[in-house]
């Protein structure tokens, strides 16, 4: 019964880590790759819990099938986090099923890391405890 109980998190460690690999997998693969330039910035104001945000999105010209199309993101973002300027090239993920629809490439995926090393870390951590108290 002891062995059964610290098994338990280095199933869930595994099951963290594999999501992290699936999503990474997941997000490399949907969409097509394109590099285009910022034409003009796109600004919006949000309101959250009474308090007014400013958001931005880049107009982008893009080429995609021998076609020139010029879009804003469908993803804004808070002022200041990114700095996009005009002419500048940008690195673009766009809809396989719109070509008018896309989303700046995020190249961090810090989300899929964290669930990778978090995954492994509870794996490695509850081998070494059932080795070190249990054989």
């Amino acid at each position: 019964m002891e062995k059964i109980v610290l098994a338990v998190p280095v199933f869930i460690g595994a099951i963290l880590a594999l999501s992290g690999i699936i999503l990474m997998v997941y997000r490399s693969k949907s969409g097509i790759s394109v590099t285009g330039v910022i034409t003009d910035i796109a600004r919006t104001e949000r309101k959250y819990s009474r308090v007014r945000i400013n958001l931005e999105a880049p107009v982008v010209q893009y080429t995609i099938n021998g076609e020139i199309i010029t879009a804003v993101s469908s993803k804004f973002f808070a002022e200041g986090v990114y700095s996009f300027k005009r002419g500048k090239p940008i690195s673009i993920r766009v809809s396989s099923g719109n070509n008018r629809k896309f989303v700046p490439e995020e190249r961090s995926g810090a989300a899929e890391k964290i669930l990778i090393t978090c995954g492994l870390m509870m794996v490695l951590g509850c081998v070494t405890m059932i080795f070190r108290y249990c054989l």
